[in-house]
């Protein structure tokens, strides 16, 4: 039974302001892919400059950051992209040489009794591997080889040591203590978790991608890219080193799509032959994962006659979409179709699925918290209204709105990422241009004929939508050029 005289020092009312206070985000931040829909991603990523072309952007927000860093990415503003992504890289929790946990566990005890929202955004494992991807991208995109190489050992160096992080995440939030300190909060947190209903709190994970397993947090088209830049570089110590042969390895070893593993092998085979001229593909595809919100109403270990709101608030995994299954690149009669080497949802799905059941007991926790609190308030003010049952009743609502707008569940994920990563290649011709298709035949571009080996890197995030088309030659040495595509913006 709950006790008529529990106090809590944390007043539900202060706490609410303090929780609507962290729920206010930046528009241009959340609506970034609804923008790239009509205004494309240069029209997009313009809403990130002042109007002396300036940068705008929260220096102390991480989400705010990896969002218009990638935003500046895919518009092919490649520098602008890095100075946003560098300063991510400072506010990132996981570092490349990270192997313990660092505050994740201790910031998911520290906001039981309000939400996840009220703590800043560390971050996650992949994010981190895709934040280095991204930063050697661009400096690849820049033509500074000096630079790409920096960043694709940090990447290496990041990929080895994923699956060690993820394990010791999944450690430290298993170990988390978020029981309540009084013995009656447990006692109902234990009750609640028995008499719920196990079928509702798994719907977070009903969309997860099956035979998840830690190897999988490796990123395949990182390790992909980082050997093509290796063995195209212009420097003997790249083209000399076992970079190359340990990333494919890694990806014939981990990766969990067969097409990843296929590709490794053909391109090792390509590698044993760099005399001829290779157009290598990346391919950007769709919009990638996101996380929505789902309530669920506490059993009746919670009911009371004082209780006016008791419910959870839970993170469901929801998947990306696609744009094109794959995209073709031709040149006379030849022809080549880009593959699937990484799959965002399965990088994703890792620590989610791993950190998933301590968030649910943590939000039991704190629904039981609150909820003795609310109990606690509404026999206070029935003592303090009992000649003036109206205002009771106002003060009530006021008091279970508090609680409801301290039921949240933490939705903020890097939410410009792609659904897919494809990459493809092909033995070129000397002196044909090449044509860019969809896996429908919907005309994208057309590369002019590049001496020397090349990489073509195209986004696109639905079909019909804005296309952008890079070609870059190899080694690089100058700044990508940009290719010409049918889309137009809307009016």
């Amino acid at each position: 039974m709950i006790k008529k005289n529990h106090v809590y020092t944390t007043p539900l009312l202060a706490v609410c302001l303090m929780s609507l206070t962290g729920c206010i985000s930046n528009p241009a931040v959340t609506d970034n892919n609804a923008s790239v829909a009509v205004a494309g991603y240069t029209g997009t990523a313009r809403n990130h400059l002042d109007e002396d072309g300036a940068i705008k952007v929260n220096q102390d927000n991480l989400h705010e950051l990896l969002v218009v860093g990638k935003a500046f990415h895919d518009a092919g503003m490649w520098a602008e992209s890095n100075d946003v992504l560098n300063t991510a890289a400072e506010k990132l929790m996981w570092k490349e040489d990270t192997i313990d946990t660092p505050e994740e566990a201790l910031r998911f005890v520290g906001t039981t009794v309000t939400n996840d929202t009220l703590a800043d955004y560390t971050g996650r494992i992949y994010e981190g591997m895709m934040l280095d991807y991204y930063i050697a991208m661009n400096s690849l995109m820049l033509g500074e080889e000096n630079s790409a190489r920096v960043s694709f050992n940090r990447l290496e160096q990041r990929q080895s040591n994923a699956e060690i992080q993820l394990q010791a995440y999944t450690r430290s939030i298993g170990d988390a203590d978020t029981d309540p300190e009084d013995s009656d909060d447990r006692e109902l947190v234990n009750n609640t978790l028995e008499q719920a209903s196990e079928s509702e709190f798994e719907q977070g994970l009903r969309n997860l991608p099956a035979n998840l397993n830690a190897a999988q947090i490796r990123s395949p088209s990182g390790d992909l890219v980082n050997a093509i830049f290796r063995q195209t570089s212009s420097a003997d110590q790249d083209r000399k080193s076992d970079k190359t042969k340990n990333a494919i390895a890694s990806v014939q070893s981990r990766a969990a799509d067969d097409s990843s593993r296929r590709f490794a092998g053909d391109l090792e085979q390509a590698f044993k032959n760099l005399k001829d001229e290779y157009v290598f593909v990346v391919y950007e595809d769709g919009v990638g994962p996101s996380i929505n919100e789902f309530r669920i109403d506490l059993p009746l270990a919670l009911v009371s006659d004082d209780l006016l709101y008791a419910g959870v608030a839970l993170p469901e995994f929801v998947p990306g979409s696609p744009s094109n299954n794959s995209i073709t690149i031709a040149q006379g009669d030849n022809q080549s179709s880009t593959v699937l080497v990484t799959d965002l949802n399965r990088l994703a799905s890792l620590e989610f699925q791993s950190s998933y059941d301590a968030k649910v007991k943590k939000e039991v926790a704190s629904a039981v918290i609150k909820t003795v609190a609310q109990i606690a308030a509404n026999r206070a003010i029935d003592e303090e209204t009992s000649d003036n049952p109206l205002a009771g009743l106002l003060m009530k609502v006021a008091v279970a709105g508090t609680a409801a707008a301290l039921t949240q569940a933490d939705t903020r994920h890097w939410n410009n990422l792609p659904n897919h990563i494809q990459i493809g290649m092909m033995k070129k011709s000397k002196n044909v241009p090449l044509t860019l298709t969809s896996s429908t035949g919907q005309y994208l571009a057309k590369a002019p004929y590049t001496p020397g080996h090349q990489l073509i890197y195209v986004r696109q995030q639905t079909v019909g939508g804005d296309v952008k088309v890079f070609s870059q030659r190899l080694p690089a040495r100058e700044t990508a050029m940009e290719l010409a595509t049918n889309w137009v913006p809307a009016e």
